[in-house]
């Protein structure tokens, strides 16, 4: 009898042990519909032992092997397997949790992206009506991407669908097959200069062999982005992939537009934010190898990529980066974790680095590239403090801050002020 130890989504902190389909032994990693109690879960299978400790009676039968190849290669399995250890969750959660939407569902595994739409090597605006506007920003939004762009992907970046049918009726654009493959010049816009510190540092990275963690520590404004775009731009002329983690969703379009005016090859955006379809398209296409750029949020951290190159974990401080329910973890440092596995470097970036990051740093773990100097022409902002100890205030403002705000308002200039209250909190407590 074939047995199949099982990693099954439950608060239960331990593997469940089932007889496998006609003697079949699933790979390492693959998915299971297995029953459990009076459900039917989708679990994980780890293991193929050769003896249980339930009586044959009590075995049950896996009722589906969903997979010919494991969605996760193994050092993700291995990566996840720790975390789930290291932070005390039920691995079969984990494990779960690791895996996009559509998979958890027990949908089918996709190869590659179904089809994109292309521009035509004939295809140009001047071909359409001046007033025809939609059409216009249409082509001119699919022209952007000489690789192809989906139908989701063309709808997030604000393409006009209604426009497609007069473009196809025009022979302007195609409908293809995605392809897994960069164009030979990887970017569509030269770097800019670097200064003295840009460059050294960028010298550093580059030098980088195998597993190197990086604290990239940089003041507000000092060209902390240049170094990651000209750091990944090496890793792409590799052949390898680039993941970049983001704290927030907010921060994630402006992030994909920046990547996406410099890189010529595929970038994708993982996040909440996306369907289930979005997500795991995105998921396939670096999976695949076809994107060159992965930018999410912290449950980016697991997705697999073919040819690994480098991590980049941006504002690496923030404390968005720790999971707060469910499985709670922390990708900052499962980042840590998953370079090491894969022998790739690692930048954690930030103007103020964590505490835990610094000491990394003092026991000499992890290398410091420092950038003190505005990039360009970049002045920093001139600081006053006022002692306001005795002073008239007026809801809490004094009359010099009062003073200043109207100077800058009758010069047509706008201001911000923060409170460092909300409400009728006087005071936080933990």
């Amino acid at each position: 009898m074939a047995l199949l130890r099982i990693a099954v989504p439950s608060p239960l902190r331990r593997l469940f042990d089932y007889q496998s389909i006609d003697n079949t032994l699933p790979k390492r990693g693959c998915r299971v519909k297995v029953p459990f109690g009076r459900r039917e879960l989708i679990g994980i299978c780890l293991e193929h032992p050769e003896q249980t400790d339930l009586p044959e009676t009590k075995l049950k039968p896996a009722i589906e092997i969903l997979d010919q190849e494991p969605p996760l290669p193994d050092y993700l399995l291995d990566l996840v397997q720790w975390a789930a250890d290291y932070y005390q969750h039920p691995v079969g959660d984990a494990l779960y949790q690791a895996l996009p939407g559509h998979l958890r569902k027990g949908a089918q595994q996709i190869e590659s992206h179904h089809t994109v739409l292309k521009a035509k090597e004939s295809a140009s605006l001047e071909t359409i009506a001046a007033n025809a506007h939609k059409q216009r920003a249409a082509l001119s939004l699919i022209l952007e991407h000489p690789l192809g762009i989906s139908r989701d992907a063309y709808k997030i970046e604000g393409g006009d669908t209604s426009a497609l049918n007069a473009l196809f009726k025009k022979d302007l654009i195609e409908e293809v097959i995605a392809k897994a493959h960069w164009p030979e010049i990887v970017t569509r816009e030269l770097p800019l200069p670097t200064n003295q510190e840009q460059t050294e540092v960028l010298k550093r990275i580059h030098q980088a062999q195998g597993f190197s963690p990086m604290l990239l520590e940089g003041i507000t404004g000092s060209g902390k982005t240049e170094v990651y775009l000209q750091a990944i731009q090496q890793v792409l002329e590799q052949g390898k992939q680039a993941l970049v983690l983001v704290p927030e969703i907010g921060l994630t379009p402006q992030t994909v537009s920046r990547f996406k005016a410099r890189f010529s090859v595929p970038v994708v955006a993982m996040h909440s934010n996306l369907t289930d379809k979005q997500r795991y398209e995105a998921w396939v296409d670096a999976k695949s190898g076809r994107a060159g750029i992965i930018i999410g949020t912290r449950s980016s951290i697991f997705t697999p990529l073919k040819h690994p190159g480098i991590l980049i974990i941006d504002e690496e401080h923030d404390t968005s980066f720790k999971q707060q329910e469910g499985f709670r973890y922390c990708a900052r440092d499962l980042a840590i974790v998953r370079a090491h596995a894969e022998e790739i470097p690692v930048i954690l970036g930030s103007a103020t680095p964590s505490l835990e990051t610094l000491n990394n740093v003092l026991q000499g773990r992890y290398q410091h590239l420092r950038l003190t100097e505005r990039a360009g022409n970049a002045k920093a902002p001139s600081i006053r403090l006022l002692d306001i100890r005795g002073a008239h205030l007026q809801n809490g403002i004094s009359q010099a801050t009062f003073e200043r705000i109207r100077a800058h308002l009758d010069q047509g200039t706008q201001v911000l002020v923060f409170l460092n209250r909300r409400g009728f909190a006087p005071s936080l407590s933990c």
